[in-house]
């Protein structure tokens, strides 16, 4: 049944005899068919879903172009004469980005002219805004294309990064006069200040005592097997020279008895990496004592 589409009379729609069934069938299928589906009688949804391809492509591009220089062109099944001849306030377009740009770009989209691409807080986008492959989306503002997806210019405006921090230096920390840089964990282990090589260790009379606590040190041995109580200290890192300082404090004699008022403790730097030490007791020859602890200190 062919005709020719006539207007509403006193709000009462045309005779069907006049409607153009035939063409209004031809552009239905034309469109079920541009959008990638075959027509049939069968699928009643056929044109909400031809309605919602159309829809959800309509803003999605083919990124081209090189690096700064870019075009995009509308994706099948939207054809380009569908989204006007001319740019429009609010058109917005999504693109996958073909090369990362190296400062200000532009984007001629669908042949209709170069235009800028501008940050969302304004000005030209920093090298690298636009990453190869990264999903973009622009959207045309009368004047420019703004990029509206997240750029790292955009972050750094909103938390600037943070600048590269100051190590102290061994010589800045032997001074103590600078209080602008950081010390890292190896820097302050670096410093003369800090222990090279420590160990809380049971004083009980047996050749090999117990660890209880170690650090830079391979092993502390009895010498003169489980009699008084000297020992040989072996560190696992030598010192650059046998000037480095040993201290250290003892805990309580063996029976219990508080030493703090009459044992010392005594060190003989052996070589860099041996030390002797030696608890004593006024009066008599070296003791045991229940816990000793040893730093030392020097540079490895």
């Amino acid at each position: 049944m062919a005709g020719t589409l006539k207007d509403f009379t006193n709000g009462l729609p045309p005779p069907v005899e006049d409607i153009d069934l035939d063409g209004w069938r031809a552009e239905q299928n034309n469109a079920i068919t541009t959008a990638g589906f075959t027509p049939t009688i069968s699928n009643r949804r056929q044109m909400a879903e031809t309605f919602a391809r159309y829809a959800a492509s309509g803003e999605f591009y083919t990124g081209g172009g090189v690096a700064d220089v870019y075009t995009a062109t509308i994706v099948a099944p939207i054809e380009p004469t569908f989204v006007g001849s001319s740019y429009f306030i609010g058109m917005a377009v999504r693109w996958i980005v073909p090369g990362t740009n190296t400062g200000a770009s532009t984007i001629n989209v669908n042949g209709k002219g170069a235009k800028n691409i501008k940050l969302s807080i304004g000005g030209d986008p920093a090298a690298g805004d636009l990453t190869v492959n990264d999903f973009v989306e622009l959207g045309y503002d009368g004047v420019n294309f703004v990029i509206l997806t997240v750029t790292p210019s955009v972050i750094n405006s909103i938390v600037p990064p943070v600048p590269p921090v100051p190590v102290a230096t061994n010589v800045e920390m032997e001074a103590a006069a600078v209080d602008t840089s950081f010390v890292t964990p190896l820097k302050f282990i670096q410093s003369p200040f800090a222990a090279k090589a420590m160990a809380i260790f049971n004083g009980a009379p047996v050749v090999i005592p117990a660890l209880l606590f170690n650090k830079n040190i391979t092993s502390i041995v009895r010498v003169g097997g489980a009699g008084g109580g000297t020992y040989d200290v072996t560190f696992a890192n030598a010192f650059s020279s046998i000037n480095y300082v040993c201290m250290g404090s003892l805990g309580n004699t063996v029976g219990g008895t508080p030493s703090s008022a009459d044992n010392t403790l005594n060190f003989q730097i052996i070589s860099t990496t041996v030390v002797r030490i030696q608890s004593v007791s006024p009066g008599t020859a070296a003791e045991n004592s229940d816990l000793i602890h040893i730093n030392f200190f020097g540079e490895i």
